[in-house]
């Protein structure tokens, strides 16, 4: 098939499958600074296979133009941003791969939403298109346990598993997958993360409430230091305190909590009071 490819990292092993298998005509990457898998190894991967590679939205003329050359297929792999959707074109076949068991967990991040409603199970949905964000009809869906060891990245990992089988399921038998498709039970709102105005650390924090935000929320977790905000990208733990708040080792910064400290990766946030002072995710953006 010739495919146009739409996601992020999250969603790899896919990309990697499609593209030993088929004709992939353009990749369109996703991934915020904040987003646990962003785009860069699909970027690399594609670029060296002389792959066109877009980081802009995927406008209606394009989709157009993209049919006329020949796509069979638009394979939205966890992309996040909206899709022209032109059912009424001759030839418009389009699928997407969303982190949670549809109707439950529509919206922007339905996996740190799970977590953060504490959900023993979750799973994966693989979808048509549709001009709402995820109410498309349903052709595949796997669910698997959610463990007190997951963190929100275990939990993505395993989404990339229950997808990429669920994608070698709909390649193999893709008419008649896609033609049985069937419609939502119903249509329910999307979720929001609600407690997302506590996703900061600070001194007052014990090393498990610290372990418990960063379960939930990976890199969406703030910190401010030195009067600038980041976003953490790797974190441990400790029980040794620390003689100052901060201690910059250059390897990870030290961070002193109540009764120990944690181990920080950061990534700055690009804007910084808009990130520090949101207390909902997606936060504004400021072009």
């Amino acid at each position: 098939m010739k495919i146009v490819f739409l996601g992020g990292d999250t969603f790899l092993q896919i990309f990697a499958y499609l593209l030993a298998g088929h004709e992939i005509m353009a990749v369109y990457a996703y991934g915020n600074q904040e987003d646990c898998f962003r785009s860069g190894e699909i970027a690399r991967m594609a670029k060296q296979h002389g792959i066109p590679v877009h980081y802009g939205m995927l406008a209606e003329a394009d989709v157009r133009r993209y049919i006329e050359g020949g796509c069979e297929l638009f394979f939205s792999a966890d992309y996040g941003k909206k899709i022209p959707v032109l059912p009424q074109e001759e030839g418009f076949y389009a699928v997407n791969l969303h982190n949670a068991l549809l109707p439950e967990g529509r919206g922007y991040c339905p996996v740190e939403c799970a977590l953060e409603r504490g959900l023993k199970r979750s799973g994966v949905t693989l979808h048509k298109l549709a001009e709402k964000f995820d109410t498309g009809e349903i052709i595949l869906q796997e669910s698997f346990e959610i463990t007190d060891e997951d963190d929100s990245i275990d939990v993505y990992l395993k989404c990339a598993q229950a997808g990429f089988r669920m994608t070698k399921q709909l390649l193999e038998n893709f008419d008649f997958l896609y033609g049985h498709a069937h419609p939502q039970e119903k249509l329910l709102p999307c979720c929001k993360l609600e407690h997302y105005d506590e996703a900061r650390l600070n001194h007052g924090l014990t090393v498990a409430e610290a372990k418990r935000l960063y379960r939930i929320y990976n890199c969406l977790l703030r910190v401010k230091i030195h009067e600038k905000v980041y976003f953490v990208g790797g974190f441990s733990c400790g029980r040794g305190i620390l003689c100052a708040d901060v201690m910059d080792e250059g390897w990870s910064v030290l961070y002193r909590l109540r009764d120990g400290h944690v181990r920080l990766q950061l990534i700055e946030a690009e804007h910084e009071d808009v990130v520090w002072q949101a207390e909902v995710y997606p936060f504004p953006r400021i072009s």
